[in-house]
């Protein structure tokens, strides 16, 4: 097989020469090249030797044709250019390294010679070109001695420069310290603000990031000045808009911080980066001038550029412009061509890493010793965990960053104001300056706990307001609030941070170095200390921390060599490819397979990884791959290759199989290869073929493409357009155009083990059915697709569109009501099986619809939905029925969703995974399990269906853990419109929050966007107390540990008590073996009798007291421990009141409880009382909406599952609750009607306009909707299960 699948055997045109080639070339042509079908076999005539590159710092190239092999330098490393071995890796059955690409033969070690291609300004929105041309004759580099080197560190909330000479004091990095601005001191220690008065003295470190615009957008005031400008009409202040160009705001600008301020009107976030520069560097270049005491030839020097670690190539490149265009570097004489490589790009834990391995004498790092970085910055945190030897800094693992600065305390703590004191007027004017100066710097964690903090506050309606904390315009907060409000989630993520990057390495960490200025902050350092001590032994903040990246990169210019030896591949870099069909193509893909025109099967959507994420690289080592390109004609020069990056570790090897990005494109222009223009010198009727290489060089975070020619570079360029559209790609199968002639009559088969069909020759339907057929309708020119079963389209054929092929188009609405019954019959449960009844788990609650439908994918789900609007019937999903209430029971439609129960996406980086709906936890825990994942929070059960949990707002426990509802990031719903609507915090906010607790009466959920964390353990203690010592220690035992429920046994006045946390300690099981025994079997035989017997529930609760009277300690994966055996079908409420008055109530209930006790008529109730804890959250619905919450829930067991008596026990238990403001558990029967709901939920009347506005017809009403939200006669008792 020769290139592009043509036959090796197929005889060559005359007069045409055929090359061989070498078994690792990759025959394939980047991005969607119809020439890669051309039959003929590709002309590769002898070429003569091009002119020799100039050689890179001094070094020559090899002759012509002979390999060089790389030079260990004085330091143990390879010389610039030079590609050290790199593991090979196993890609789709063949060997894949970056140096050699796919195949068996390693390419010569590349010579890099010196760029062939400058790279011009990109303009007009056009891609970057890589235009071949001859190399250059030799021309020796001038002398640096004496440059200057000079770095920029534009950070999120404060920048800075350095500058550094080998005639400059002695080499050594210089800062500058006068800005204009106060006539103070104004240093910035720690990231956060210290004011210091010297009388006349202008030096600060750092400048504040900040600028300030009138109403025509010029600016006015850049810096201190800007920052301390007070509020002028007519003006704007901009801060953080360095954040607006992080890889997720610039793919999907939904995803920006909607807390970040507004752009100002016409500008956009370079604008403003270009605007900060050229002020900061005018003003540099003048320091720069006076402190040397001579004109600094700045327009030559080299000028670094510092990026977080998190920022991929597109960002990058749009700094790199920005930094062009606001004049950083610029030509310094006649002839400078490559004046824009002097600006370098250096990402700020690398530079920062560089400013630590200086400082030995702090840490005392010994040679081949491990050091994490962690530069904990305004706005980001980036870690690089390095290994010094040879005087250079190796990477361990790729570097890693995430928004969690010390700029997001403000912002935490704004939202906590914005809480706290409702009645503010202007959320600009809350005291976060105030909090920025002082409390971020002076708080030292949990010894604060006690303190209250004071801050001054503006603009409210009343300076006196007891209430919120608020006397004489001072706003009073406690210590603790500050810590679990404000720090502790943001320190929380740092430490998730560091914990992930020192994971990822298998060696021993001997140093933890603190730098940026958030290191500044003691909590932090302290928290940082308490997790890592035990394995790292030094943990220290070097000299200069705040100021270490600007440091670093500015020694690392002056260095003139790379200081940083290897990096770690952060990403994987793709592109697209077509590729001779395989055997598996043949299995996994025959729709991506075409014949090409001679005949040879050509599968498309492959992937051809450049480099995968995780491999080892020289810094600016070049990887080459071979490619070839089919040319029609000699103009027939250019293509266009498009790179794409994958953050997952996944080797894929189709473009359907994962989420990719792209990243830039670049235009490649073959027409000075000499290859090309001997084969377009001769006329060929048949084409011809050009081999060539493309090349990829990573260097610290930009990324190069370079056209390369037998190793010989004919053209470059920088990084990606920046006007290239950054979309996302995803694994989401999109519904193409399909044509088909009308006359036709088939019946197709799927192929065994296929999941699709192919219609016409090549092309995808992604079906998944047994059947297809195609009927004729009555109308002529109407045909009709119908399938059997299985996830199908229905499709309508126009036949007038077209006179000899019709366009399908996929029109569920137009299905006529006969076929939609044909449609719906695969997935009907009959009515004679017992399944089309339905009963819920605690046989309490039982109907009959009118028809159960069990879909097996989404589509089905809409023709159910089509059916229902069709038949003006309500539509009620159900999982599996656990909830002990009517909630699930409907006369009409119900829709069971069991079967659409797959796990969708995980994304282990970012810590959320997508499930269908209705999924239930079991299988959701057995899954994430696999990806080392875990929910945060999970009930007493996990038998409910993920939908069910979030529709009901179902809760764990834990005082500072919200209802599961909250970690939900996304929904997408089935309308009852049948349209399907992606709904989040940020998109359809409404939506999103009434559909979190929307009782499944704004649609139906189809996929859930759930946020979850790595796999852990807890480790629960339990132990019994009195009730009276329950209470007097009851707000400290219930903040004693992350996760606390109580167990109550009123008639034996015992309380037990869970405490859990998470642990990383071994399992070990709690409890004797035959303790389950007679906790299950003989309790339930002792309920039995008691059922005639009422007084022996006084004795039953004496019995399950003494069974778990020790106290135990368990140990074991977090669901296990979450969940208790639920043990019998059973008659069950439970309510929420406020946590401020939960003891009240229960002090309340205990009283009630013992005068029923003294009547010998009076109740006797089941054990145990259940009591759990959460935190408050935004969700309308919520039971925990607008305050911590403490749940009381009882329960009266059906043993055997005969009945008992219950409604006195729950009508007395729900009067005490409802004195106490206590809200339902939705999921769980009560009698509250609309009236009592709207007192008790603040945003009721908002839920029930939600609802009118996509239901308007009441599609997903039921009766339990109907009652409660609607408030429509519809009796609580019509599906009682009536019982003996």
């Amino acid at each position: 097989m020769g290139c592009c699948g043509e036959p090796a055997s197929q005889p060559a045109p005359q007069n045409q020469k055929i090359t061989q080639y070498d078994v690792g070339t990759i025959t394939q042509q980047p991005g969607l090249q119809p020439g890669l079908e051309k039959p003929h076999a590709f002309h590769q005539p002898t070429i003569s030797t091009p002119p020799p590159a100039h050689a890179y710092n001094g070094t020559a190239p090899a002759p012509w044709g002979q390999s060089m092999q790389p030079q260990v330098d004085q330091f143990g490393g390879y010389p610039v250019g030079a590609a050290p071995p790199v593991n090979a890796q196993p890609h789709n059955g063949s060997m894949f390294t970056p140096t050699v690409g796919f195949g068996g033969v390693m390419n010569d070690p590349i010579l890099r010679p010196g760029s062939a291609h400058h790279r011009a300004p990109s303009s007009g929105g056009l891609p970057y070109m890589m235009t071949s041309q001859m190399p250059p004759k030799a021309i020796s580099p001038p002398p640096d001695e004496g440059k200057m080197s000079i770095s920029i560190d534009f950070g999120t909330t404060f920048s800075g420069v350095a500058y550094g000479s080998s005639r400059i004091a002695g080499g050594q990095v210089q800062q500058i310290l006068n800005w204009p601005g106060s006539p103070e001191t104004f240093r910035k220690v720690g990231g956060f603000h210290l004011t210091i008065p010297r009388g006349g003295d202008r030096s600060l470190a750092q400048i504040p990031t900040c600028l300030l615009y009138d109403e025509q957008g010029r600016i006015l005031a850049w810096g201190l000045e800007a920052k301390n400008a007070s509020p002028m009409q007519g003006t704007t202040r901009c801060e953080w808009f360095k954040l607006f160009l992080e890889p997720h705001a610039l793919r999907d600008q939904s995803s920006i911080d909607p807390r970040l301020p507004s752009l100002p009107l016409g500008k956009t976030a370079t604008d403003l980066i270009v605007d900060f520069l050229s002020c900061l560097w005018e003003h540099a270049k003048d320091q720069i001038t006076r402190e040397i005491g001579a004109v600094a030839d700045l327009n030559s020097a080299d000028v670094w550029l510092t990026v977080p670690a998190a920022w991929d190539g597109r960002g990058c490149e749009i700094m790199r412009e920005a930094a062009i265009s606001a004049g950083l570097v610029q030509s310094a004489r006649a002839g400078d061509t490559n004046w824009r490589d002097r600006l370098r790009i250096i990402t700020e834990p690398e530079a920062a890493a560089v400013h630590c391995a200086q400082l030995t004498g702090l840490h005392h790092l010994k040679p081949s010793q491990n050091f994490v970085v962690v530069d904990a910055g305004g706005g980001t945190v980036d870690l690089i965990i390095g290994q010094m030897a040879n005087l250079e800094i190796a990477e361990m693992c790729a570097r890693s960053g995430a928004n969690c600065g010390s700029l997001f305390l403000d912002l935490r703590f704004r939202e906590l104001v914005k809480a706290v004191i409702f009645k503010c007027v202007d959320v600009d004017m809350f005291p976060v300056h105030s909090f920025s100066e002082t409390e971020k710097l002076s708080y030292v964690g949990i010894s604060d706990d006690q303190n209250i903090f004071h801050f001054t506050c503006f603009n409210v309606e009343d300076p006196h307001d007891s209430t919120v904390g608020l006397i004489n315009g001072q706003l009073s907060i406690p210590g603790s609030l500050l810590r679990r409000q404000v720090f502790d989630p943001v320190v929380g993520e740092v430490l998730h941070l560091i914990e992930e990057q020192v994971q990822r390495v298998d060696q021993r960490i001997d140093a933890l170095l603190l730098v940026g200025g958030f290191a500044g902050s003691e909590y932090l350092k302290q928290r940082i200390e308490e997790r890592f001590s035990s394995r790292i032994q030094v943990i220290a903040r070097p000299a200069d921390a705040d100021t270490a990246t600007l440091r670093g990169a500015a020694r690392y210019g002056l260095a003139r060599r790379p200081l940083v030896s290897s990096v770690i591949a952060p990403r994987s870099y793709i592109m697209k490819v077509k590729l001779p069909a395989e055997q598996d193509d043949w299995m996994k893909r025959p729709a991506y397979i075409k014949n090409n025109d001679a005949g040879v099967p050509i599968c498309e959507n492959r992937l051809q990884y450049l480099v995968s994420k995780g491999a080892i690289l020289r810094k600016g080592q070049r990887l080459p791959t071979k490619f070839c390109k089919y040319s029609q004609t000699n103009q027939d020069s250019t293509f266009v290759a498009t790179l794409y990056t994958s953050d997952t570790e996944k080797i894929m090897r189709y473009t359907d199989e994962g989420e990719t990005s792209e990243l830039c494109k670049w235009t490649v222009n073959l027409s000075s290869l000499p290859t090309f223009q001997q084969n377009a010198a001769v006329p060929q009727p048949g084409g011809f073929y050009t081999e060539f290489e493309l090349g990829l060089e990573l260097d610290s975070a930009e990324v190069r493409g370079i056209l390369l020619y037998n190793n010989q570079e004919w053209g470059r360029t920088s990084g990606p357009s920046t006007n290239t559209a950054y979309r996302r790609v995803n694994r989401i199968r999109t519904k193409p155009t399909i044509y088909l002639a009308c006359d036709a009559n088939v019946t197709l088969k799927r192929p065994l083990g296929m999941d699709f069909w192919c219609l016409v020759l090549g092309f995808p339907v992604w079906w998944d059915s047994d059947v297809a057929m195609i009927h004729r309708s009555n109308d002529p020119d109407i045909a009709e697709i119908s399938v059997t079963s299985g996830h199908n389209q229905y499709w309508a054929i126009d036949r007038a569109s077209s006179p000899m092929s019709s366009q399908l188009t996929a029109t569920p609405v137009d299905i006529p009501l006969q076929n939609l019954y044909q449609l719906l019959q695969p997935i009907t449960i009959p009515s004679s099986s017992p399944r089309a009844k339905f009963s819920n788990w605690g046989k309490s609650f039982y109907c009959t619809p009118l028809a159960v439908f069990e879909p097996e994918n989404e589509f089905q789900c809409e023709l159910v939905v089509q059916l229902a609007r069709r038949e003006g019937k309500v539509v009620k999903a159900v999982g599996v029925g656990h909830s002990p209430s009517d909630l699930a029971c409907t006369d009409e439609y119900m829709l069971r969703t069991t079967k659409l129960n797959r796990l969708l996406e995980v994304n282990v980086e970012k810590r959320y995974i997508i499930a269908q709906g209705g999924i239930t936890l079991h299988d959701l825990h057995a899954q994430l399990a696999v990806y080392g994942l875990a929910m945060m929070n999970v009930g007493s059960i996990s038998d409910q269906t993920l939908a069910g949990i979030v529709t009901t707002a179902t809760h764990g426990t834990g005082i500072d853990y919200g209802v599961m509802s909250t970690h939900v990031m996304g929904l997408t719903l089935l309308l009852a419109d049948g349209t399907r609507a992606f709904c989040s915090r940020n998109e359809r906010p409404d939506l999103f929050i009434a559909s979190t607790c929307g009782l499944g009466a704004t649609g139906l959920i189809l996929s859930i966007q759930l946020e979850v964390e790595p796999a852990f353990r807890l480790k629960e203690i339990q132990e019994s107390m009195p009730f009276d010592d329950f209470m007097r220690r009851y707000d400290k035992l219930v903040h004693s540990a992350q996760h606390v429920r109580f167990w109550w046994f009123p008639a034996s006045d015992i309380v037990r008590c869970s405490y859990s946390d998470r642990s990383k300690e071994n399992k070990s099981a709690a409890g004797s073996w035959w303790q389950p025994f007679f906790g299950y079997y003989v309790t339930q035989l002792f309920l039995f009798i008691a059922r005639y017997f009422p007084f022996l529930n006084t004795w039953i609760s004496h019995y399950s007291c003494w069974l778990m009277k020790e106290r135990t300690v368990g140990i074991d994966d977090s669901h296990v421990i979450f969940n208790v055996d639920c043990r019998y079908p059973q008659h069950t409420t439970e309510w929420a009141v406020p946590y401020e008055e939960s003891q009240c109530c229960l002090r309340e209930l205990r009283s009630w409880l013992e005068q029923e006790s003294q009547d010998p008529n009076g109740i006797r109730p089941h054990v145990p009382i259940e009591i759990r804890f959460s935190a408050a959250d935004d969700i309308w619905l919520s039971p925990s909406n607008g305050r911590r919450t403490c749940w009381i829930g009882v329960v009266q067991y059906k043993p055997y599952g005969f009945n008992v008596p219950y409604r006195r026990y729950f009508g007395g238990y729900e009067a005490i609750v409802s004195r106490h403001h206590g809200r339902p558990h939705w999921a769980k029967a009560h009698q509250l009607q609309p009236e009592a709901l709207r007192a008790l939920y603040p945003r009721f009347d908002d839920f029930r306009k939600v609802l009118d506005d996509v239901d308007p017809k009441g599609l997903f009403r039921n009766e339990y909707i109907q009652r409660h939200i609607l408030g429509l006669p519809v009796s609580g008792r019509i599906f009682k299960l009536r019982q003996v």
